[in-house]
């Protein structure tokens, strides 16, 4: 009985003791109350809800610093924030949980990928409602006609490219966040220190949700995590200390027009690191590009945990100087076996990018990441981004693994491969029903550049059309070897363009999967004019190209005497008969062998059962002839029979009468002599 009593009683102050924390966790927020126009910066502002408002962010945070010496780690810091213009902010957010938050923020969508092959797809419709009903009624009748126009014109090939509509235009709440009235913008004029930054202290968590950074024209990043003590303008925090690391939420946040850098995360060593990009915007306007051939979001460690995730956004417009990306990801891991490179902790680092448009990016354009061992990509559009550098470069820098590059003597011209994606020595790949549209990748891969993957690539029910580059119009696979495999699934590979080699695939020292692939591969085409044009080109040091699909191309190592690349999934006697053929056109005879394969299998089935047929009646028809012949001469054996008879019979007769008359001259002769 006491035993109960007492395991009662422990329960009951378990149980007790962790409602309490969490209430007290629950009811430790700290918020904040700001407002550039009702407000005023004086001694208790911005506590007491919107009667008594702060004007600026920094004083009601400095306030709140003043106040809570010590700030629990559970702490948390919420400012409320009503539309206005916020300038130059100058603020250090290290150890800090906190929130910028619009008063009229809503969490929603703003994208939405449309399957053309849907046939109650709404128009798009992405202009202002401000006209009567007629002019409204109007104008959609003639976006209408221009929106099947557009289709006419840009998608020739049918279910070749995934149109989008943006939906904020159409929700209320976000509209009125759109109105220059009804926005809080953040925004710097031309200061030389970051708007936030953060120095080598613990975990720090940081939120924004509806703020729009727009028209910043600084020299610095809007947020700087610096811990080599060289970013940080004003911080406290030293070179070479550890940093707890970072989680940063981005919900329904606009970049515009926006000058200078948003994110730097510098030199943090066994950490984690957790961005959330969701439902957000970066447009830029092709006028004014990144300085200082920086990132808009960079980020560098060592053996960090790192998870980046962007879904339902929108890259736009955005131009980089000198090659710079939208954002640079650049991980330095310890190897796992010299197989797959994995974090300090042995976590993997991951980046996950889900419904997200990647349009008319111009220089690198997008993303530039390296280090990452797990790389997905679902429902995602890259349309029209354009190389200079390259939309997306996914590299692992591993500095206990040596890695095999048989490129070494080729110039990339300054990593100029991908026009939408490029991933280098990384781990597995999955890219997962999404589309590449004209991208332009100038060097190796109009829309894909992979080299030296250490895992799976997997493509699986994507599109890639009018895609443009030097080399491998839709995609480069390169040094895809040992645990490696690009594995293709039902995808669409239409219309891509190369100058040299693989209008559609470039293929070297790689293993391709093409088991139960379904995919369609139609009018790829290379734009070079003889082979001394290609025998001309870098790449002379190789043999002309191998072909397996319709400007599918496998380079041939003269050094190694023999194709690169290893085909699964077709026959393989006749890829080894194709690869003994080199052709340079693009339209070989194994081109068209392969890519009419059924046919003549059908054709070659019906030429051998009208062989086997005629084979048949002659067969049949000869045997008969015997038959004939048979009987004609067993006929003619009973003939001679019965005349070898008869004359038997005759003979016998003969022989008989003979001896009649010779008894008869005997007894003749007996009678005289008596």
């Amino acid at each position: 009985m006491k035993v109960n009593i007492i395991s009662f009683s422990l329960i009951f102050l378990i149980l007790f003791i962790t409602i309490s924390f969490n209430y007290c966790q629950s009811n430790n927020q700290i918020d904040l109350y700001i407002s550039n126009s009702k407000g005023k910066d004086e001694n208790g502002c911005g506590l007491l809800g919107n009667e008594h408002q702060c004007k600026s962010i920094d004083y009601a945070i400095n306030q709140i610093k003043d106040k809570y010496k010590s700030i629990n780690s559970y702490s948390k810091i919420k400012v409320h924030i009503t539309p206005g213009e916020y300038k130059n902010i100058q603020q250090d957010l290290s150890d800090l949980n906190i929130s910028f938050e619009n008063t009229l923020f809503q969490e929603l969508p703003i994208l939405k990928l449309i399957d053309p092959n849907e046939e109650d797809n709404e128009e798009i419709d992405i202009d202002d409602d401000n006209d009567d009903d007629n002019d409204e009624n109007n104008n959609n009748n003639n976006n209408n006609n221009n929106n099947e126009n557009d289709k006419d014109n840009i998608n020739p090939f049918d279910e070749s490219y995934i149109e989008y509509e943006i939906l904020e235009e159409e929700v209320e709440q976000l509209a009125k966040q759109q109105n220059p009235n009804e926005q809080v913008i953040f925004k710097n004029d031309g200061s030389e220190k970051p708007m936030f930054y953060l120095s080598n202290k613990s975990k720090n968590e940081i939120t924004f949700k509806g703020i729009s950074f727009k028209d910043s024209n600084s020299m610095n990043y809007i947020l700087n995590f610096d811990n080599s003590g060289s970013g940080n303008s004003g911080n406290s925090g030293g070179g070479g200390g550890s940093i707890g690391g970072l989680n940063l939420n981005i919900i329904n946040c606009n970049f515009e027009n926006d000058f200078n850098q948003f994110l730097n995360v510098k030199e943090i060593s066994n950490q984690r690191v957790q961005i959330i990009i969701k439902n957000s915007r970066f447009i830029g306007t092709h006028q004014n590009s990144i300085p200082l051939d920086e990132s808009s979001i960079k980020i560098e460690s060592k053996q960090s945990s790192t998870h980046i995730e962007i879904e339902n956004s929108i890259i736009k417009n955005i131009r980089g100087s000198n090659n710079s990306p939208w954002i640079s990801l650049n991980l330095e891991s310890k190897s796992n076996n010299g197989d797959i490179p994995m974090n300090a902790n042995g976590i993997f680092n991951k980046l996950l990018i889900k419904q997200t448009l990647f349009k008319d990016n111009i220089g690198s354009g997008s993303l530039l990441v390296s280090g990452f061992q797990i790389v997905e990509i679902f429902n995602s559009l890259f349309d029209s981004n354009e190389k200079y550098g390259i939309t997306t470069t996914i590299n692992n820098q591993n500095n206990n693994q040596n890695n095999n590059n048989h490129h070494q003597n080729i110039n990339y011209n300054n990593n100029n491969g991908g026009g939408a994606i490029s991933i280098i020595n990384s781990g597995k790949i999955l890219i997962d029903s999404s589309s590449f549209y004209k991208n332009y990748g100038r060097g190796l891969g109009g829309a894909l550049f992979l080299n030296n993957i250490k895992q799976r690539i997997t493509i699986i029910d994507s599109i890639f059309y009018e895609n443009y580059a030097y080399n491998g119009g839709s995609i480069y696979v390169s040094n895809c070897n040992d645990r490696c495999s690009l594995e293709l699934q039902s995808n669409r590979i239409v219309n891509n363009v190369a100058t040299l080699f693989g209008s559609s695939i470039y293929c070297s020292y790689s293993n391709v999967d093409f088991q139960d692939s379904n995919n369609k591969f139609e009018n790829n085409i290379i734009t070079a004019k003889n082979e001394f044009e290609l025998a001309s080109s870098s790449f002379r040091k190789f043999n002309f190209k191998r072909q397996i699909y319709h400007g599918f191309d496998c380079l041939v190592d003269l050094d190694q005497g023999g194709s690169t690349c290893n085909f699964k999934g077709t026959n393989e006697t006749m890829v080894n008969e194709i690869l003994m053929n080199p052709n340079c056109s693009g339209k070989s005879l194994s081109a068209f062998l392969l890519e009419h394969f059924e046919l003549i299998l059908i054709l070659l089935f019906l030429i051998f059962i009208t062989i086997i047929f005629i084979l048949f009646l002659k067969i049949s028809q000869k045997r008969q002839n015997n038959f004939k012949n048979f009987l004609i001469n067993n006929d003619d054996n009973n003939n001679n029979n019965n005349i070898n008879y008869n004359n038997n019979n005759y003979n016998n007769n003969n022989n008989n009468n003979n001896e009649e008359i010779i008894e008869n001259k005997i007894k003749n002769r007996k009678n005289k002599i008596k």
